[in-house]
């Protein structure tokens, strides 16, 4: 039955999926896979088994479909089987308008650009938007019936020109540097050495690297091989940049070039033949940068630290960028050597020893928030010491380089030591240093110079347990201290608060509306709300806290409220909070209004109105 076909003999680079598509198209068949039915396959693994059988049944010489068909151990790299698509069968656009058969390198996997007319290939309809599959469609058409040549034309990257180019075994049409071996033949293990670099990159959900899946779509091959094409369209830098991160993220205390680079370097390293001698090469020129010395043929891990690492090491153990190193020691500023390898990178080594010098001088010197914490005082409280004067930063040109701190910690550490030795053996009320703020009075510069008295010996402690913070001091001489000073009579919101009951933040509320008065400290202090003792006694002569009011007649707010809402009676000052409210204020010219008061709490109102001018 297979004498009546019309047969043709397979193009040179053709695909054996396009040679059927090409034949079953010949002999009047629109879909492929009927034409392969016919033969008794289906496109897949028994049929590239069987392909003398075939050779045989279409009267064609020995070995002409074994030449094109797909195998573990292929000649070319382009007939890789274990890169051989098996899911999609895309197509150059390009190459179906001018007839052209289809080539074998749009079969492989890890290819995505048509090397011949440098554009994408296309595996989706743009009509139907059906994948396009080894056995749909014909050789011409989709299976919906749309040409072939009018899918749409898209111009590929760069990197995958390069990579199809290379798989295709031929040389890029565009002139890139690669390595020499490759101008000619690349090895016919070629695809599973760019699969291995293209793994290297990615990173699995679990975290392993190496572990890759095939790409299926012609969209997931130009993800997959694009950091390898990265590497080729710039060769030989940008191999020598991943490589060096790899050494930059290995086992920093392996001083061998194996031990560092780990499993990656033994797999590479099992690419054998001319073909990738020069990136073994690379690898030894780096690895000699990121060692003390030459690198012959390989180092042992003699537990020896080396004087000299790499400015990427370097960096990783002070902890800043290694572009701030190779600026530091570009500058002058960090001891270290800088020289330019035979690729034109620049590298950068330090000393060991001013590595440990850099990190004990991190470490020596802190943040203005870590030298809080080390004397257990607050932020705002550490700020009034250093507006003091009594601690103040080192400036930077006295400061090591790569310090971020401007504290000096042994200074600190030595200032609570000498405070430590004139501790007074005296009993009574104390106060910690920590209370000494603005809660304690509204008077900054009160507050400044008793610290400066404390700094300076004047004012002496009682107890130095603990942090600076928890130092106590005798309450009568703090007290005496801020008087002398210019201690205001004035009271803050903290301090209205404490007397009354009543709420920090109502009384702030009631400070901002001008219900209460408020009066600016005398010694120019930064916001903070005092109030005169005169000026408090005014606002309990007009407004009495609903709050209040409704606890001393035996009831609660919220019933005065509405008691209050019922009789018309208005109340001020209240403060917002999304669906409630606090600090409501009854005016006491309102009293008289309350008529149905029961005589017990009539009996209240006239004890807190003959009671208001003793309240404080």
């Amino acid at each position: 039955m297979f004498d009546c076909y019309r047969i043709m003999r397979p193009e040179n680079g053709e695909s054996l999926l396009g040679y059927f598509r090409r034949i079953g198209d010949l002999n009047g068949y629109a879909q492929s896979s009927d034409f392969l039915t016919a033969l008794g396959y289906r496109y897949g693994r028994n049929l590239v088994e069987n392909v003398e059988a075939l050779e045989a049944k279409l009267r064609l010489a020995n070995s002409e479909l074994c030449a094109i068909s797909p195998s573990a151990a292929p000649s070319t790299p382009v007939l890789d089987w274990r890169f051989e698509r098996h899911h999609r069968d895309p197509i150059c656009p390009s190459c179906m308008a001018e007839g052209k058969f289809r080539r074998q390198s749009w079969r492989s996997a890890l290819v995505a650009a048509c090397e011949h007319h440098e554009i994408l290939l296309q595996d989706t309809c743009p009509r139907c938007t059906s994948p396009l599959k080894p056995n749909n469609g014909g050789f011409r058409t989709c299976e919906c019936g749309l040409p072939l040549a009018e899918f749409q034309i898209e111009n590929a990257p760069d990197r995958a020109i390069i990579i199809a180019s290379l798989v295709a075994n031929g040389t890029p049409k565009r002139t890139v540097p690669l390595p020499a071996a490759w101008t000619t033949a690349a090895p016919p293990d070629l695809c599973r050495f760019l699969a291995f670099l293209a793994a290297d990159t990615r990173r699995s959900r679990t975290g392993k690297s190496g572990k890759y899946s095939i790409p299926q779509t012609v969209q997931e091959t130009l993800e997959f091989m694009d950091p390898v094409g990265g590497m080729l369209s710039n060769w030989p830098n940008g191999f020598d940049q991943h490589v060096t991160e790899r050494f930059s993220a290995g086992d920093l205390t392996a001083n061998s070039i194996p031990g560092r680079l780990g499993r990656w370097y033994q797999t590479i390293m099992g690419f054998r033949g001319d073909g990738y001698a020069e990136f073994r090469r690379r690898i030894m020129l780096i690895g000699a940068d990121a060692f003390d010395g030459g690198y012959a043929s390989q180092l042992t891990n003699t537990g020896i630290k080396r004087e000299w690492v790499s400015a990427t090491e370097a960096a990783k153990m002070i902890g800043v960028r290694a572009e701030r190193l190779v600026a530091a020691v570009a500058n002058g500023t960090i001891d270290g050597v800088q020289r330019l390898s035979g690729s034109g990178h620049r590298h950068t080594q330090v000393r060991r020893t001013v590595v440990q010098e850099v990190v004990s001088a991190r470490e020596r010197f802190v943040t203005a928030l870590a030298a809080a914490e080390f004397l257990g005082v607050s932020r705002k409280q550490f700020n009034m010491i250093g507006e003091a004067g009594a601690i103040t930063p080192v400036d930077t040109s006295d400061r090591p380089p790569l310090v971020e701190g401007g504290f000096d910690s042994e200074a600190l550490i030595a200032m609570v030591d000498r405070f430590k030795d004139t501790a007074l053996d005296q009993t009574g009320d104390t106060l910690s240093f920590s209370d000494i703020n603005l809660r304690r009075t509204t008077d900054r510069n009160a507050i400044l110079q008793v610290i400066r008295l404390i700094f300076s010996g004047g004012l002496l402690p009682v107890s130095t347990e603990g942090k600076l913070g928890e130092f106590q001091f005798l309450k009568a001489d703090l007290e005496a201290m801020l008087a002398a000073n210019g201690h205001s009579s004035a009271w803050t919101a903290h301090d209205i608060a404490k007397m009354t009951g009543w709420k920090h933040e109502v009384v702030v509320h009631w400070c901002k509306v001008g219900l209460l008065k408020v009066t600016p400290p005398s010694h120019g202090e930064r916001g903070q709300q005092s109030v005169l003792p005169e000026d408090l006694v005014h606002f309990q002569s007009c407004y009495i806290p609903v709050a209040d009011f409704a606890k001393q007649g035996g009831t609660t707010g919220r019933h005065m409220l509405n008691h209050l809402r019922k009789l018309g009676i208005p109340t001020v000052g209240a403060k917002n909070e999304g669906d409630t409210s606090r600090g409501h204020l009854l005016r006491v010219s309102d009293l008289a209004q309350i008529a149905p008061l029961s005589s017990t709490m009539k009996k209240q109102v006239r004890r807190e109105l003959s009671q208001l001018p003793d309240v404080l």
